[in-house]
């Protein structure tokens, strides 16, 4: 019995996921729950573990492909599959009844390659607007920038419209709608500076690495950020004597009493929830002309992995005493490292 093998949503707002790593070959053997292929979202890296056993008898997603979750990445086949030698050929039918599924359904092939086209899936999209593929950071740069996503080529699992798409758009590629000319001086300015120095500074031997897939999402959210944020750098002296020498004086009780190491952290995180809550501005976000003020407190920390930098999110901080922030925070540092 053949098993899909999908990419998981890792969590609330991931849409898509890149295939970093495949672990098996075809025709290799792999038992459940054994890794099969590494992933990478724009929260985190991860295995993915075999959802059944069986040979793997399909790959359809390379490494470095990106794709929505709940893609269909790969296939296995039943553990019958490892003993009878039948068991390859048995795979081979399944694509010729796919094949012969087209003519007797025409409705379906027309319209599926019309979404991964061009033409046809923007006629697709002009009639329904409302189904454009994309996910809440694209549709919110297209709010504030006046875009109407049906005029933005997906080039997404599914014509999904992604961050690079949108972006590309505003830098000025497509020249459709009125918005587009004040992007455009804007990011030629940006890029032709940051494309001219390296032949300058760099003339001698070069190693060319791809960016990893963390760290091109970590790239593309800052360009979104600086396109989407107004950026403030403020500097301000806190006193921290008094909180020195309570870690101080009580970090091996609280680390005896608790088993955990007390750090400053969740001093951090305990005043930035109490500064929240008597300045709520702090934890809103605008949404064109309006200013949304976010009822709960979710307190992101930062993590340092040899890979890049992830942000797991303490959530609801503000219903946390201090113990629970200094429980949270580890947690997330483990979770995130291992």
């Amino acid at each position: 019995m053949p098993t899909n093998v999908i990419m998981p949503q890792m969590g609330e707002s991931i849409a898509e996921g890149t295939v970093t790593k495949w672990l098996k070959k075809v025709g290799d053997y792999v038992e459940r729950d054994e890794p099969l292929l590494e992933i990478s979202t724009d929260k985190v890296d991860a295995e993915i573990p075999s959802p059944a056993a069986g040979v793997l008898s399909k790959i359809l997603v390379k490494e470095n492909e990106t794709v929505a979750v709940n893609a269909v990445v790969a296939v296995l086949d039943g553990e019958e599959a490892a003993a009878a030698p039948a068991g390859p050929s048995r795979a081979e039918p399944r694509p010729a009844a796919r094949e012969s599924t087209p003519p007797g359904l025409p409705a379906a092939p027309v319209s599926e390659p019309g979404l991964i086209g061009g033409g046809a899936r923007a006629a697709a999209t002009a009639a329904h607007p409302e189904k454009v593929r994309s996910s809440p950071l694209v549709r919110r740069i297209a709010r504030e920038h006046n875009v109407d996503l049906t005029r933005v080529q997906g080039t997404g699992f599914g014509g999904r419209v992604s961050k690079k798409d949108i972006l590309a758009y505003l830098s000025g590629q497509p020249t459709p709608s009125a918005p587009q000319p004040q992007a455009m001086p804007a990011a030629p300015a940006v890029s032709e500076p940051s494309l001219a120095p390296p032949p300058a500074a760099f003339a001698g031997p070069a190693e060319v690495v791809p960016m990893s897939p963390m760290r091109r999402q970590i790239a593309e959210h800052m360009v979104a950020s600086k396109r989407t944020s107004a950026h403030v750098t403020t500097v301000f002296e806190v006193e921290m004597t008094r909180i020195s020498e309570t870690r101080a004086r009580q970090a091996e009780e609280f680390e005896r009493r608790c088993g955990l190491k007390l750090t400053y952290t969740p001093f951090f995180v305990r005043a930035a929830v109490e500064a929240i809550k008597e300045m709520p501005v702090l934890n809103s976000s605008v949404d064109g002309s309006n200013i949304v003020y976010r009822r709960e407190i979710n307190i992101g920390i930062a993590v340092a992995l040899e890979t890049g930098l992830i942000v797991p999110v303490i959530k609801r901080a503000d219903e946390k005493n201090f113990l629970g922030v200094a429980r949270a925070v580890q947690e997330l540092a483990e979770r995130a490292r291992t």
